[in-house]
């Protein structure tokens, strides 16, 4: 690690732009892509390495995550409160599963591959009062749905082990990473541990992604940060400050998977806060002396069960 704070610039800042709620990054390595989405807007946004320009694609809001499959002209999403694949060239859509019943007020939020291939997903309430309360299912292409959490408050980061027998997850509205045994024949969890809590000052963790070493790189909302957790003590190991209040996720990417991508968001920040934190909203990069995993991918023809 770095024994001075990291440099930060914004990435691309003319071609990237600002997002309302910008969320999701993913690195796709086979193209060498970085994808990220405008959860209110429904807007898809990547940027191809050394390209100078951003390309956007809109989605019917809200697009909650994407995340690659096995066919590199489609993604797997969250959209409203199904996942579903995308289609880059036409935008169409085909849904895979309905995870909530249509007119509950739930949506999809954060999701991800694990590494056999299977797409977790996470949905949250609309409503101010959190109810009725989210849930995280998990899916393969080949068997029915599995809903592995319920009463969740709001379904955010996920990460699995480099050893492939943990599963880490986080529920922003209790303030805490836990920990689980995971089963990667079966998808399974269990054994349910708390690794870290953090008190109301440090703002909420939200996304997160996993480095070489096991540890975790968790963005917080309202902390104006990211933050490398230690896997198995739950200790801050680092502190990335950002210029934006609202730190929403983190993935590694680039040609060396050495470059941490950090999306940000000024969604409900008031007019005076927007004057102060200019580049809210814009994603931003970093070396921190870590790397990364390429992005697990769904796949289309699975034989998990």
């Amino acid at each position: 690690m770095h024994s001075s704070p990291p440099e930060l610039t914004p990435l691309a800042l003319r071609a990237a732009g600002i997002s309302q709620h910008g969320e999701g990054p993913v690195w796709d390595a086979r193209l060498r892509r970085l994808y990220w989405v405008n959860i209110v807007h429904g807007q898809l946004h990547w940027l191809d390495e050394n390209a100078l320009q951003r390309r956007t694609l809109a989605v019917p809001p809200p697009l909650g995550f994407v995340a690659p499959t096995d066919d590199p002209g489609l993604l797997v999403a969250g959209i409203g409160s199904s996942v579903a694949l995308l289609h880059l060239e036409t935008g169409r859509i085909e849904t895979l599963a309905q995870l909530e019943p249509p007119d509950a007020p739930l949506r999809c939020n954060d999701g991800k591959c694990d590494p056999t291939g299977r797409v977790w997903a996470g949905t949250m309430s609309t409503q101010p009062d959190a109810q009725p309360p989210g849930s995280l299912v998990s899916l393969n292409s080949s068997s029915p749905l599995q809903r592995v959490l319920r009463d969740v408050g709001c379904s955010n980061g996920l990460a699995w082990s480099v050893a492939r027998h943990e599963f880490y997850f986080i529920d922003s509205l209790a303030h805490r990473i836990d920990r689980f045994r995971w089963d990667p024949d079966t998808g399974h969890i269990g054994d349910r541990a708390t690794l870290a809590s953090f008190p109301d000052d440090h703002g909420l963790p939200d996304g997160m992604c996993i480095d070489t070493d096991g540890h975790l790189w968790v963005a917080f909302w309202d902390g104006s940060c990211v933050r490398r957790i230690h896997h198995e003590t739950g200790a801050t190991l680092a502190t990335i400050h950002l210029p934006a209040k609202r730190v929403t996720s983190c993935t590694f990417g680039g040609p060396d998977l050495a470059t941490l991508y950090i999306t940000t968001s000024h969604e409900g920040l008031s007019a005076s806060d927007r004057a102060a934190q200019p580049l809210a909203g814009s994603v931003f990069s970093v070396t921190p002396g870590a790397r990364g995993f390429p992005a697990d991918s769904f796949k289309l023809r699975s034989t998990a069960s």
